[in-house]
């Protein structure tokens, strides 16, 4: 038998937030003895990424896995599903070159006779309603610092006649207590408390969210293991949790058993037996009634021996075979630790050599954590080789240190984001595409609007002539001062287009990645001369993002790669004590005459990383890293405040700022 069980899901907010979607489905036998419930609730809060296809293929994924051998034990295979999940996101993120997983927030489980399954990520939330009380059931599921699992852990637990379930991709005791979430689902039908719910949250919620509600209606009392949360991976727990099936056994039936576990245990058991036997005094009066048994009798007493004797047999060999294996996996386990105490060591004096040595220990841990066992070890190798990269790297993950200047999204103009910030005249000015927002302090004053019909791609400080340079998507350049922006003149008549501008002194330098050449132009009293190619043929800027002059040229890559000019020649030098980790997505250099230091913005891993310049040599000595974890929405732009040794970056709708730690 199985539960009966009514659901009722529905989209709740009014702004589409990325991508977000519920699935739902039952399978039963045909015969009216089994039916499993599967479901999937899905919000990714990026466009970047083809989510509607991730969704469908999980969701797939849960039901051929989950589905595929009904008389497995039914943690195992959720667990398998999950496993099969997360290597299709991980892949998904390698082929299509974006770290989505942070963006997820999605709850998937199962629900097979009267016993629930579930694991979520991000901001998704289950909560069971029982006689009027409400409970969270997804709590310590996600750590949001394993940034290369989906699902990392499972609850389980039974269902009872009368339970209502409530699962949602967002925050949902933001807008409704849970007190109120209680008597809304207890006084009345699944469908009325959903159609009342969304009733009440129509005005009050922003980014949209899926909901899923299910009652329990019916219930068959069975044998059923006991509630637990655990991390995947762990056999020792599996075991316990593994559920317990029925065995009726007729007289001469040979027992069908439920388990590797189970097989030990009727196998020891019997050999017990058997020494008892041979104990006995009268183990002979025994062996001659055997005697004086009919053929019939003694052939299937010896076919009985004979296939406990070959069960056993194959189950030793199994357990001898993975217990080896479990054994290799510990040692490579081992290895990997030990690469990371001699990292420490090493790393204050040799950082390449720490480097290659923790490289080696993530390859032997995920190997490990690929294979299934040992989960929670391997896991807990990778947090220490991470914690060891951050160490060497001198990195700063900041959180509560971070200060909200000011929020702009109230006066943005409809599709818009904010593109950049500079100083103008001693005050912060924030740019959009279409405008720009004076900051005084901590007050956003009404918005100056910029020449219509341009789009506005880069905005940068010409303190020399008290301005602010913008250049356009359609290949012009404005010219912004004390609220008002005109365009600005070139004896070329039409400007060279680019992606992003620099000043100095009296000249403006225009990144053109597309003609692998920066163009010049000097700044007269009737305004600008001709375009002068800085860089000789023959240079490739292809990924080019960013440009910065301090009398040299820095010209950054999305790769992270980062060019060197000087007079228009390129310059080798070398980035000494460079980070461990890679450039994920380089989208700013910024830095000029007055400072020792350059800072990049690395937008996709939400850090800056500073470089020290030095004195002598034309080469950077890597120093830092700020990471912002926990930022909503994508860094777009920075500036350094000297005066104030503060970092100041904008997102799309936001001006923050922090003061240096070093």
């Amino acid at each position: 038998m199985f539960l009966q069980l009514q659901q009722q899901s529905l989209l709740l907010g009014r702004r589409p937030l990325g991508f977000t979607e519920h699935y739902y489905t039952e399978w039963d036998d045909g015969l009216g003895k089994e039916k499993i419930a599967l479901f999937l609730l899905i919000s990714v809060a990026s466009t970047q990424v083809p989510s509607a296809e991730l969704a469908k293929e999980a969701f797939q994924l849960l039901q051929d896995h989950f589905l595929d051998d009904l008389a497995g034990d039914p943690y195992e295979r959720f667990e398998n599903a999950l496993r099969e999940i997360n290597h299709m996101a991980l892949e998904k993120e390698k082929e299509l070159d974006v770290k989505f997983m942070p963006n997820v927030h999605v709850l998937i489980g199962v629900v097979q006779k009267d016993y629930l399954f579930i694991s979520q990520r991000g901001e998704a939330h289950g909560y069971l309603l029982r006689k009027r009380h409400v409970s969270s059931i997804t709590e310590g599921l996600f750590d949001e610092k394993n940034k290369e699992d989906l699902f990392q852990n499972i609850a389980s637990g039974v269902l009872e006649v009368g339970d209502n379930v409530v699962f949602v991709t967002g925050p949902l005791v933001q807008y409704v207590t849970p007190t109120d979430l209680a008597k809304i689902f207890s006084e009345q039908t699944l469908d009325e408390a959903t159609k009342e719910l969304e009733h009440l949250l129509r005005h009050d919620v922003e980014d949209q969210m899926a909901m899923l509600s299910l009652e329990v209606l019916e219930k068959t009392e069975e044998l059923r293991p006991a509630v637990a949360t655990q991390k995947m991976g762990d056999e020792e727990e599996e075991d316990q949790m593994a559920s317990h099936a029925k065995m009726d056994l007729e007289e001469d039936d040979v027992p069908v058993l439920s388990s590797k576990k189970k097989a030990k245990e009727h196998l020891a058991q019997a050999i017990e037996r058997l020494r008892g036997f041979a104990l006995r005094q009268d183990r002979f009066a025994a062996l001659g009634k055997v005697r004086a048994w009919e053929k019939r009798k003694l052939l299937s007493a010896i076919l009985v021996l004979f296939v406990v004797v070959v069960a056993g047999t194959l189950i030793l060999q199994q357990t001898l075979g993975e217990q080896k294996k479990i054994n290799d996996l510990q040692a490579k386990l081992d290895q990997a630790e030990e690469n990371v105490t001699l990292a420490s060591t090493k790393g204050t004096f040799d950082k390449a050599e720490a480097a290659v040595l923790l490289d080696g220990a993530q390859t032997l841990a995920v190997e490990v954590l690929d294979s299934g066992y040992l989960g929670s070890d391997a896991s807990q190798v990778l947090d220490d080789i991470d914690e060891q990269r951050d160490f060497l790297d001198n990195v700063f993950h900041v959180d509560d240190e971070l200060t909200l200047v000011a929020d702009f999204s109230a006066k943005m103009s409809s599709g818009t984001q904010i593109i950049g910030v500079e100083n103008h005249n001693d005050k912060l000015v924030v740019f959009t595409d279409s405008q720009a927002f004076q900051v005084l302090t901590d007050q956003v004053q009404d918005p100056d609007t910029l020449e219509s019909g341009e789009k506005v791609i880069a905005a940068r400080s010409f303190s020399d002539y008290n301005a602010v340079v913008l250049l356009t998507f359609g290949g012009k350049l404005l010219e912004y001062t004390e609220g008002n922006s005109q365009f600005a003149d070139t004896s070329d008549v039409q400007w060279k287009s680019g992606v992003d501008v620099a000043t100095y002194s009296n000249k403006i330098y225009i990144l053109d990645p597309a003609s692998n050449q920066v163009w010049k132009y000097q700044k007269g009293n009737t305004g600008y001369g001709g375009a002068q190619a800085y860089l000789p043929e023959g240079q490739d800027l292809t990924g080019a993002t960013s440009i910065a002059v301090d009398g040299k040229v820095w010209i950054l890559k999305s790769d992270g790669t980062l060019l060197q000019y000087f007079a228009g020649d390129p310059v080798t030098y070398t980035i000494k004590k460079a980070p461990l980790t890679e450039m994920e997505s380089g989208v700013r250099v910024l830095t000029d005459l007055s400072t020792t230091r350059l800072y990049v913005l690395d937008a996709k891993a939400k850090r800056v990383l500073v470089y020290d310049k030095s004195t002598k040599t034309n080469d950077l000595t890597y120093s830092s890293q700020y990471v912002f974890d926990t930022l909503k929405g994508d860094i777009t732009d920075i500036y350094i405040d000297q005066t104030r040794n503060v970092l100041m970056l904008t997102t799309e709708t936001a001006l923050y700022e922090i003061t240096f730690t070093e």
